[in-house]
Order: C-alpha cells, then sequence, then structure tokens
C-alpha cells in the first residue's frame, strides 16, 4: 500500500523539512497577500477571499453528509426512488464522513506534533517558531485543515461526477489559497493539506477496493437508473 503513495509521503517530508530550514517563500507571499489591499481591484479580491474561506470549514461537510443520510433512509421508508439509489446516497454519505473524518484527525495530529505558529503568532523578522507536541491552536499552523477538508470533499465529488473532478478541484484551490491571502496560513501549509488529503483519499480507496467495498467512492453513472 505504501508503493502507491509513495511520491505523496516523499512530498509531504520535503514540504516539512523545507519549513525548517527555509522561509524565505512563505515570508514572500505572506507579506504579498498581507499588502494586497493597494488598489479597489485588490481590496474587492480580498474580500472575496475572506467570504469564502470559511467553506474550508469541516462542519459544513459533517452536516451535509449527515443530511444527506438521513434523506436515504428517508427515501428508502417511503419508497419514493428504487432501492439502489438510496442505498448509493446512503453508502456515500458514509463514505463522505468516513474520509473526512480520517483527513480530520490526521490533520489535527500532524498539526499538534509538528506545532508551527500560525502567521499572526510569528516573528517575521526573526524566522518561524515552533513548539513541538503542542495543543496551543496558536501553533497548529501545519497542515492547514481547511485545505485538507475542501481537497478531500472535491477529491470525493470529483468521483461522484467525474466530468466536473477539474471544477472542482480549482474550486478547492481556490478556497486554500484563500487561507494565505486572509493570513490564516502559509503556502507551504495549504501544499502540505492538499498532498495529505490525497494520501488519505488513496489509501482509503486502496483499503475499501479490498475490504468494505461499499465503501469505496463510485461514480454516479455506476447507478444506471
Amino acid at each position: 500500500m505504501i508503493k502507491n503513495i509513495k511520491i505523496e509521503l516523499i512530498v509531504l517530508g520535503v514540504i516539512f523539512l523545507s519549513i525548517l530550514i527555509s522561509y524565505s517563500i512563505d515570508i514572500g507571499l505572506y507579506n504579498y497577500f498581507a499588502k494586497f489591499d493597494g488598489s479597489v481591484g485588490a481590496k474587492y479580491l480580498k474580500e472575496f477571499f475572506k467570504n469564502i474561506t470559511s467553506l474550508g470549514n469541516s462542519l459544513w461537510f459533517f452536516l451535509i453528509f449527515l443530511v444527506l443520510l438521513f434523506f436515504s433512509f428517508l427515501l428508502k421508508k417511503l419508497n419514493i426512488v428504487e432501492q439502489k439509489v438510496s442505498d448509493y446516497f446512503k453508502f456515500f454519505s458514509l463514505t463522505g464522513i468516513v474520509y473526512l473524518s480520517t483527513t480530520g484527525i490526521i490533520t489535527q495530529i500532524l498539526k499538534h506534533i509538528v506545532g508551527r505558529a500560525r502567521p499572526n503568532h510569528t516573528n517575521l523578522v526573526e524566522g518561524f517558531g515552533f513548539n513541538f507536541f503542542t495543543t496551543n491552536s496558536n501553533f497548529h499552523s501545519f497542515p492547514s485543515g481547511h485545505t485538507s477538508t475542501i481537497f478531500i470533499v472535491a477529491l470525493l465529488i470529483g468521483v461522484l461526477l467525474p466530468k466536473m473532478k477539474y471544477f472542482f478541484y480549482c474550486i478547492a484551490v481556490v478556497i486554500a489559497l484563500s487561507r494565505v491571502v486572509v493570513g490564516a496560513h502559509y503556502t507551504t501549509d495549504i501544499i502540505a493539506g492538499a498532498v495529505l488529503s490525497l494520501i488519505v483519499f488513496k489509501t482509503l480507496n486502496l483499503y475499501f477496493d479490498k475490504s468494505f467495498s461499499f465503501l469505496k467512492p463510485q461514480t454516479l453513472k455506476n447507478l444506471k437508473i
């Protein structure tokens, strides 16, 4: 299983090492976005990013999957649609909850272990601060939780609607970028969050392909209504 995510693990490891050694790119991009409201157009663009950044909050998606799960049982109970339709959405909602939970747990574990200071708790002159194995949320910058959340959701929806997957991937990129624009994370934080979600996605797919296949995400085409 490891060989299937070897590249992603290497990338994640390189990113982690990079934040320990150098921070010039992160500082440059952070300062750029911090001064991003110099013109009227830039102000509106920054306001746009501020408005969409909350879309990476995992609570929204947990609620959506729970509501979808409830309606799948309701549809089956009322016999409104064929059983295979209600079963499909029941399993997809369970899949979403499992993938989202796994991504969130691993993200939080890494945040606590790495203990990287968030931008507003960093002395940009002296360099990044680390507080390894901390429960202080001010040092939970790496990786970005909003980014890992929105990317795992985009990957799942990409399976559901494969013809539109790149559209959802682009949305995920924009929402991830908003975390840098609003000053909540550094660029390496969001890259790590995206890579982490891909690792979780591929790992769970491989596991569920061998066991509990009903939890592996399936394209909507497979319904064949």
